[in-house]
């Protein structure tokens, strides 16, 4: 059984199948930038979703090795490690969106009939905390 850590924020390619539709992309006012350091002692990965012009879309998953940091902008993000642990924005909700097991677009993702489409399944996502300028994430054990 996984643990489950709380994120405390301080103000790698990814490709796969696409389920739905959506326009061209677009910044949106409810994406943020997170800047992500990852010092739980091992491989983290992380998906996404961002607001773009046609609705949003969900994309992963991103690798973070122990000690590696980088950035990324969205709207709500999931964080795990290979034994299950997850991480989670502290003061924030969460809410269930589409994502799969390997490298991954998917339009639409809190649709469950274009998960079901996709062969994915449902996940919980927490919020990117609101405010402006880019949040700093260090994951700890």
């Amino acid at each position: 059984m996984g643990k489950i850590g709380v994120l405390l924020a301080t103000g790698a390619a990814v490709s796969g199948a696409v389920v739905g539709f959506a326009g061209p992309a677009a910044a949106s006012d409810y994406n943020r930038t997170v800047n992500i350091c990852n010092y739980s002692n091992e491989r983290v990965q992380v998906a996404k979703i961002s607001d773009q012009a046609g609705g949003m879309v969900s994309e992963g998953w991103y690798s973070y090795e122990n000690g590696e940091c980088s950035t990324l902008t969205g709207r709500f993000m999931r964080i795990k490690s290979a034994d299950g642990s997850t991480w989670t924005f502290s003061g924030t909700y969460t809410t269930q969106f589409c994502v799969a097991s390997k490298a991954f677009t998917i339009y639409s993702p809190n649709s469950e009939s274009a998960c079901d489409t996709y062969g994915g399944t449902m996940a919980t996502f927490s919020s990117v905390p609101a405010g402006s300028g880019t949040h700093k994430i260090n994951l700890r054990p």
